[in-house]
């Protein structure tokens, strides 16, 4: 199914008028193991720090896009930044439709609470999302999440999880006057 939603927003991408990041084949392998999430977690705490629980909720396209870039030059890949929402068991996240996102396209946002959701998808179609749980956790009270982070393949995702890509790239966010690089 995510692979399906996957191409679908590439095409909703183009279809926006917007620029389509790359999207390089699925590699043989996985990215994500426990060898490599040690060391990529390394650097990225080396570059970005430990943000509070608050600020990474809060910043999520900030984080993400940023993580995105390590990610990339750590695994030597080009992964994608993906904008959607996330159908999860405490449903803390709101689902868009296409309709509603061109409408934001056309119409602007009325204030800076776009409650979008931001991941990074590799290659092989592995998810790395860093806000989702601490978002999770705060809403739901379970500081046992905060700070957890969602590296896996999207046939492996923890059940009750189904992540929906709408747009990939930053292009969109750059249009509504969210730029954070």
């Amino acid at each position: 199914m995510y692979i399906k939603e996957f191409v679908e927003a590439v095409e909703r991408t183009k279809g926006f008028g917007l620029v389509v990041p790359t999207v390089l084949p699925a590699p043989a392998g996985r990215f994500f193991t426990k060898e490599t999430m040690q060391e990529l977690m390394k650097s990225i705490f080396k570059t970005i720090g430990r943000p509070s629980p608050e600020e990474l909720t809060a910043q999520c396209f900030e984080i993400n896009h940023g993580i995105k870039l390590i990610i990339d030059d750590f695994f030597k890949t080009t992964s994608v930044f993906t904008l959607g929402w996330v159908d999860e068991p405490s449903k803390c996240l709101v689902q868009y439709t296409e309709e509603q996102l061109k409408h934001l396209l056309v119409k602007g946002i009325s204030n800076e609470n776009l409650d979008l959701h931001a991941w990074i998808t590799m290659p092989s179609m592995e998810i790395f999302d860093s806000t989702l749980n601490t978002k999770i956790a705060i809403a739901n009270n379970k500081p046992e999440l905060l700070y957890a982070i969602a590296a896996r393949h999207v046939d492996d995702l923890a059940e009750g999880f189904v992540y929906h890509p709408m747009l990939l790239g930053d292009d969109y966010l750059n249009k509504l006057g969210l730029y954070f690089y």
